[in-house]
């Protein structure tokens, strides 16, 4: 009775949850849950092909080359679930109160402190 356990997917499973849980203070349960949507969203934002390759090289040494390509580091599906587990996690934080010593609450206390000049806007 061996049983067969693919590394690989298990670190990937753990490395989704232990991101989740530090920067965005989410619990997302991928290991017990292969079908998790942050998992998901892991997979496929990891998933280089050829010209995902060249796509990320030339965002790194051409970034000019890569703007004018159109070039994103995310597709917009991926790039809109990660916007939208920020935003909906620093408005239930901000909300409830609830400090966890990560990196929405840091987002929280810049927000709170920061004032927005000219060149930048803050939020």
């Amino acid at each position: 009775n061996r049983v067969v356990i693919e590394l690989k997917e298990l670190c990937a499973k753990y490395t989704t949850d232990l991101i989740a849980t530090t920067a965005f203070g989410l619990k997302v349960n991928s290991l017990n849950n292969p079908d998790a949507e942050f998992r998901k969203r892991g997979r496929d934002i990891f998933n280089f092909t050829v010209m995902r390759n060249i796509e990320v090289s030339t965002m790194f040494f051409a970034p000019h080359l890569a703007k004018m390509m159109k070039f994103h580091f995310f597709s917009p599906e991926n790039s809109n679930f990660l916007r939208s587990a920020v935003w909906d996690t620093l408005n239930a934080r901000d909300k409830s109160g609830i400090k966890r010593g990560d990196l929405i609450d840091l987002l929280l206390e810049l927000k709170k402190t920061q004032k927005p000049g000219p060149e930048k806007e803050i939020f």
